[in-house]
């Protein structure tokens, strides 16, 4: 049950971030930046009117999420941003209790997710036409 509430919030904080980023004059960085601040701020007065077990993990995975979600948003699609949100929440979960701290966790999960991605597109570049190969 906790995986399912890890990916959750994984895919959605990437799959937003992706999407905001895309907006004229905005970019991934601020993209990433505002949505990290309006949901953990959206997280602390939930926590404040009620306890929420695991608060530091679900900022870990907005955070996470939102640094996978800042990749170009022309060469990556919605599905491989998926599929990156995925992979964070899956390494995070396994991770997570074998670091100190919250840093080492978050950078080595969004870090390998990122690159997982940009391995698979370019995976799936290698094995596709020439005609094919701007769709992913």
């Amino acid at each position: 049950m906790d995986f399912l509430i890890y990916a959750s919030i994984a895919c959605i904080s990437a799959l937003v971030t992706h999407e905001f980023s895309k907006k004229r004059n905005i970019g991934a960085v601020r993209a990433s930046a505002i949505y990290t601040l309006v949901t953990t701020a959206i997280l602390y007065s939930i926590h404040s009117s009620s306890p929420l077990a695991g608060l530091a993990n679900y900022e870990g995975l907005i955070f996470g999420g939102a640094f996978v979600g800042t990749v170009c948003a022309t060469k990556y699609n919605r599905i491989m941003i998926t599929i990156g949100g995925l992979i964070l929440a899956l390494i995070f979960f396994f991770i997570r209790p074998h670091t100190y701290g919250y840093g080492g966790a978050i950078g080595t999960s969004a870090f390998v997710s990122c690159m997982s991605i940009y391995l698979l597109r370019a995976l799936l570049l290698k094995s596709k036409p020439i005609i094919l190969r701007n769709r992913i």
